[in-house]
């Protein structure tokens, strides 16, 4: 035994030797850098030898994914940009060094982790325990960093020190990795990718990673509290991207720190005796046009931070391409087979000659205890009113349903003329054929959605200070036509490059292709999308504007209920009522039963949702809805409604979901993870795969006679086991 442990402790005497020995790449540096002050020698250095952290639970996130609220500059003068997913810093050429500090600085025992990428190499670190001293024209930071090199060409040397400890503003380097044992982890940076770097703390003794692999193992009594920082070093050029920027303490502070951060990876929707609010936010004709929905050209910063904070539906498809249909199935839980613009209409008509009619989505609320308003369009007319100019106070779209309905006018005479509106009170029917597209020079009030935000907004304010639980919709009209949005909006789509246009020819055998005829009655100036390529390129940068005026609007509702402080305790909604073709088969509107017409954007944003940002790609559809919100307000769901409840994939965003119906006079189609098919009445069948991106417009129905036979009986099957009308196909 004792020859045994004395070989051991060979063995481990040579290895630390070994391992304490400059590397042979790293000699160079001895001599530059072995005469600084507080460097450690390389023979005295401690090694990291343990696992990185787990990192998967009891974190709070640094950054709250909308702004830099809970950061502040210090150092210089090189900026930073908050972003849906990341924080971005930008080198300013002549700038000192930047550090985007945490405004708490009181950190001292902790893991904490983040994820680098350099898009322009320069210079970064993470600063921790740090300090600053008030000076001018800039603070004076000083403090331990963790260094995090990068790529750039002027750091000829490649020392690959990412991960060492760098004293900031005190001290220049105090535990370079120049050793043997380092020479894993030197390696470990990866060049165009995100690199992981996570710091222990735990008093006086500091540890690094980065990428999994253990760096630096360094003791200090001098710096045991301070704050982070997100270092962009001088230089003539960089642009480093943060993200996942999360801290666990390990002392007994309360694990919020509502200053800095939000709790990470749990649910709990109802927790405590307080009922949840309701915001649900409808948008009229947004196909997933969106930026965190894969469209990297759009401007949609706002609702993008809403995804972040919550599931966004990759693959929702409404239950019909038209308006009043589609948000017929939102507003009750069913499916409409009619699917005309007037089927709320129709529902009301028989609850006021029989009474008899299932309470819609918001009664059910308001019978449940909740206050409940709409504002704007969120049935199919503008404020929910019937009669010529949809303001007739006798015709109600969904009676019992609202305690209060709004829908302000301005300068557009009543509600269709919000419907159709350009800027300066211009109306469809006004004497002139409105044009398809325009750009005003004016602000977000000059056209109605800047209204109906004002609106939403005061009636925050009101909700708030009455301290009752609500159920508060809010529908802005645009993309619907006509595309007029301010033209700050357009600006932001002045130089940017547009995809190619999938699939743009009309299909040669029978389906559901339209004319588009809502589009072609708009004064075009004698031009034509499907065959003037630089006119449709027009009609899809209007189209862009009036997706990012919207998502302006959405950000000012979402920033007043946060600062309401009653973010934490609303459920948020939002919803497209369809999608909408932007040249796709030769179509420019809706009214199909393609992809274009039936996906739509859907988010669903609470409180401590479950992996906050990561998207599911289920099948789901706007039925499933109603019986998902009921379920996070914990308020029983009505029975016998069409739709399920959401819990799981917003638990788990990898589950899957089911398939999805849609309905058109004459037309049935399911829609499941591969395949769409579309029954006609005339017998007539469509088989869309969905498998190869390339040939999705190919009609393969008698080719693949089995899959049809299969969806068309679990279609049959859908439509028996939810009651609908027309439970037998044609």
């Amino acid at each position: 035994m004792k020859k045994l442990t004395f070989l051991l402790g060979i063995l481990c005497s040579t290895s630390f030797c070994v391992a304490n020995q400059v590397s042979k790449a790293q000699q160079p540096f001895i001599k530059r850098y072995e005469n600084q002050k507080h460097i450690i020698a390389p023979e005295k250095a401690r090694l990291n030898s343990e696992h990185e952290p787990d990192l998967s639970e009891g974190f709070v996130s640094l950054y709250n994914s909308k702004d830099l609220s809970n950061w502040i500059a210090r150092g210089g003068y090189s900026t930073f940009e908050a972003r849906v997913d990341r924080i971005v810093g930008f080198c300013v050429k002549g700038s000192p060094s930047t550090y985007l500090s945490t405004l708490r600085d009181d950190y001292n025992d902790f893991i904490f982790t983040a994820e680098l990428k350099w898009v322009i190499d320069g210079n970064s670190g993470i600063m921790f325990r740090a300090q600053h001293e008030p000076m001018r024209p800039y603070d004076k930071v000083f403090g331990p960093q963790c260094e995090m090199e990068g790529f750039a060409p002027m750091l000829k040397r490649q020392r690959g020190w990412s991960g060492g400890i760098y004293g900031q503003g005190y001290a220049a380097w105090i535990y370079p990795l120049w050793l043997e044992a380092h020479s894993a982890v030197r390696q470990a940076l990866k060049k165009d990718d995100w690199n992981r770097i996570t710091i222990k703390a735990n008093k006086g003794t500091v540890k690094t990673w980065v990428n999994g692999l253990p760096a630096a193992h360094w003791v200090d009594d001098q710096f045991l509290k301070g704050f982070f920082g997100l270092q962009v070093h001088s230089g003539k050029q960089g642009e480093i991207h943060f993200r996942n920027i999360k801290v666990k303490e390990l002392n007994n502070l309360p694990e919020v720190h509502m200053a800095d951060g939000i709790k990470i990876g749990e649910v709990d929707s109802g927790s405590g005796n307080q009922k949840k609010n309701v915001l649900l936010i409808c948008v009229d004709d947004l196909r997933p046009e969106l930026n965190c929905f894969g469209v990297d050209y759009i401007h949609s910063p706002n609702i993008d931070r809403l995804a972040a904070s919550g599931r966004a539906f990759h693959n929702h498809y409404v239950n019909a391409p038209t308006c009043g249909a589609s948000r017929y199935s939102l507003l009750t839980g069913d499916y409409y087979p009619g699917a005309k613009n007037h089927a709320l209409f129709d529902r009301a008509k028989q609850l006021n000659e029989s009474g008899i009619v299932r309470p819609s989505l918001p009664a059910w609320f308001r019978q449940h205890g909740y206050t409940t308003l709409s504002i704007g369009k969120i049935s199919h007319h503008p404020g929910g009113l019937g009669g010529k100019d949809w303001d007739d106070l006798s015709i109600v779209e969904m009676p019992n349903s609202w305690d209060l309905s709004l829908q302000p006018i301005g300068d557009w005479q009543h509600p269709r003329g919000v419907m159709h509106a350009l800027a300066e009170g211009k109306i469809w029917g006004s004497g002139e054929i409105l044009s398809v597209f325009e750009a005003f020079d004016g602000d977000d009030q000059s056209y109605p959605d800047g209204l109906i935000a004002e609106t939403a907004i005061e009636q925050i304010n009101k909700l708030d200070a009455s301290g009752s639980p609500f159920f508060m919709a809010v529908g802005f009209i645009r993309p619907h036509l006509p595309f007029g949005a301010p033209k700050k909006y357009l600006d932001l789509y002045a130089d940017c490059e547009l995809p190619t246009i999938a699939h743009p020819n009309k299909p040669k055998h029978p389906s559901s292709w339209t004319n588009s005829g809502e589009f072609m009655r708009y004064n075009r100036w004698s031009r034509n999308p499907i065959t003037d390529p630089a006119f449709a390129n027009e009609v899809r940068r209007h189209y862009a504007a009036c997706v990012s005026y919207v998502d302006a609007q959405v950000g000012l509702l979402m920033d007043q209920l946060d600062r309401s402080g009653m973010r934490e305790n609303t459920i948020v909604v939002l919803w497209g009522d369809h999608g909408w073709h932007l040249g796709e088969y030769g179509v420019w509107g809706k009214h199909t039963l393609f992809e274009e017409s039936l996906r739509s954007p859907l988010i669903i944003s609470y409180d401590n949702i479950v992996k906050p940002g990561e998207p599911s790609t289920a099948i789901v559809e706007t039925v499933d809805i109603l019986p998902t919100i009921c379920d996070l307000a914990q308020i029983p769901a009505p029975a016998n409604r069409a739709g399920t409840n959401l819990n799981t994939q917003l638990k788990d965003p990898g589950s899957q979901g089911h398939s999805a119906l849609a309905f058109q006079r004459n037309r049935i189609t399911i829609r499941n993870k591969q395949y769409r098919l579309i029954v006609h009445k005339s017998g007539f069948r469509e088989l869309y795969d969905f498998s190869d991106p390339n040939n999705v417009s190919i009609n393969r129905a008698q080719e693949l006679p089995e899959m049809v036979n299969a969806l068309e009986k679990q279609l049959n099957q859908r439509l028996i086991d939810t009651g609908t009308k027309s439970a037998a196909l044609w």
